[in-house]
């Protein structure tokens, strides 16, 4: 039997559900009743969040692990580059010349580099026209440790030193599901099931403060399976559904103020005698209550004109030229419109945390076609890499307004993550299929740029293990890099306790990631 998806948000349309959404406006249009505009306004207006409703004896809101207090003021990008991607081509290169193709008998490696040919010129030196030597300084050792060009922006000066990159981290898997629910949450699933709430749910936690969301998604999964209710994700599928999601209704404007007020007292009444039932009914009104003020709070804000991100006003152009995309459907889609909707939400006080699934089509098994075709690989991946250096462009220009004179750069860090790796030998068919072995990418607030931490071997691309605390590669006395410890280095940062691992990440932090050590 296939096993069940992982949990994900439950829209609620029922009979009180539809009323709710219809007269306290979150349908864009009088008589738009589709189904994408029902879910998009149900998300907003009133749906229970991620986790579903828990029965007596569940671990609930009142018993949730204390996170303490926060260090610092921070806000957070995730991106998930969906498929698994190709660190060959960007995050960890090898040098054509030493690794050619009559040597892949001893290296078992096969780069195929000669096989592209739409490698961005970047105007840095390269070997290849894909390998960028010294760009990044090895952790541990202190040598020069290369970039793909595919990188893009992030290879070059004014990027790359504000990048550190993880390497050889061993995903334990060659599931897609499996590996992304262990991307996200830095534990190993059962099956493919989350033994644990999303690292992103763990920071909207812990640094939440007047945000109307603080655990956005765009498209991407994040669970919550112990965190409070107030954390839960809100989740859009593209950039225009969280436009829609926060239109008030035009619907509603039709009745009058009295026939409104009614209609919000029965759906008020509903929720206070749902709340006093036994059972689960408890919790989950509670869900739902708290949902519903949330989105009365955002009806209120009037948040949908700084996030319709196809508005043809100036402010909006100006933002879409300096992203590089159109207001065009595929443009809207596209990786750079959701990095411009995560630096909105951020910068406009929505959300605190965002999570997105930036770029897909990486499940590149074969040399034609074209979903899986390898040669698309490098191209697709500098879709979401440029996105990323227009992410952080967008965030250096953006000032933080508290007289501190920091701009959201200076808070905000972006982590990019992937599936898993793909093999190191090219298969029959031209493409590369799944490994276990790959990498991450950090960027901002409290990260130790211009880093490479950990490493693959230069035989079959297999993790080597690595000293957490100095970055030392030693078969000795190292360990192992997993996504447990990059995930620990940010709650590090935050301030958690590390003795008492909140989290049950069970890894140490990774020091030469951050600023200033551990």
């Amino acid at each position: 039997m296939r096993p069940a998806p992982p949990p994900r948000s439950r829209l609620d349309v029922s009979r009180r559900g539809f009323a709710r959404l219809l007269f306290a406006g979150g349908l864009a249009g009088a008589g738009a009743l589709s189904r994408r505009r029902l879910l998009a306004a149900a998300a907003a207006q009133g749906a229970p969040p991620a986790a579903p409703p828990r029965a007596p004896g569940q671990q609930g809101a009142g018993a949730v692990t204390e996170v303490g207090r926060p260090l610092k003021d921070r806000y957070f990008v995730l991106c998930m580059f969906d498929g698994g991607w190709d660190t060959l081509v960007g995050l960890d290169p090898r040098d054509p010349d030493v690794f050619t193709d009559q040597a892949a008998a001893d290296t078992r490696i096969t780069l195929g580099y000669s096989r592209l040919a739409d490698i961005p010129a970047l105007g840095l030196p390269a070997v290849g026209g894909l390998y960028l030597p010294g760009r990044l300084t090895q952790a541990g050792a202190g040598l020069p440790a290369p970039l793909g060009a595919y990188m893009g922006d992030l290879a070059t000066p004014g990027y790359v030193e504000h990048i550190a990159v993880v390497r050889g981290v061993n995903m334990s898997t060659l599931a897609h599901d499996v590996g992304k629910v262990r991307a996200r949450t830095g534990r190993p699933p059962n099956g493919n099931q989350p033994r644990g709430s999303s690292v992103a749910t763990w920071l909207a936690r812990h640094y939440q403060g007047d945000e109307l969301i603080p655990n956005l998604s765009i498209g991407e999964e994040v669970y919550n399976l112990d965190q409070p209710l107030e954390v839960d994700v809100f989740e859009v599928s593209a950039p225009l559904d969280l436009r829609d999601a926060l239109t008030p209704s035009a619907a509603a404007a039709r009745f009058a103020p009295g026939t409104l007020a009614r209609v919000e007292g029965l759906v008020d009444d509903g929720y206070a005698c749902a709340g006093g039932a036994a059972g689960y009914a408890a919790p989950f009104a509670a869900s739902a209550r708290l949902s519903l003020e949330r989105a009365r709070r955002l009806i209120a804000r009037r948040l949908s004109d700084q996030l319709d991100l196809s508005a043809p006003s100036a402010e909006m152009a100006a933002l879409r030229a300096r992203f590089g995309f159109e207001a065009s459907e595929a443009g809207l889609r596209s990786p750079a419109a959701k990095a411009a909707l995560a630096a909105r939400a951020l910068t406009v006080g929505l959300a605190r945390v965002v999570s997105v699934n930036l770029v897909g089509g990486l499940d590149t098994h074969y040399g034609y076609g074209d979903e899986q075709n390898w040669l698309r690989q490098g191209a697709r991946q500098l879709s979401g890499w440029q996105a990323i250096a227009r992410l952080m462009d967008e965030l250096r220009r953006t000032p933080v307004l508290d007289g501190s004179g920091e701009t959201f750069f200076d808070r905000t860090t972006i982590v990019a993550y992937s599936d898993f790796g793909r093999t190191a030998l090219l298969n029959p068919s031209g493409g590369r299929d799944h490994w276990l072995t790959s990498a991450y990418l950090l960027a901002g607030a409290d990260v130790a740029g211009g880093v490479a931490m950990g490493a693959s071997s230069d035989v079959g691309l297999t993790p080597t293990r690595v000293d957490p605390a100095t970055g030392r590669v030693s078969a000795l006395d190292g360990e192992e890099l997993r996504p447990e410890h990059v995930w620990q280095t940010l709650l590090c940062a935050a301030g958690f306790d590390m003795a008492r691992d909140p989290a049950d990440l069970r890894a140490p932090p990774l020091a030469p990631l951050l600023r200033g050590g551990v």
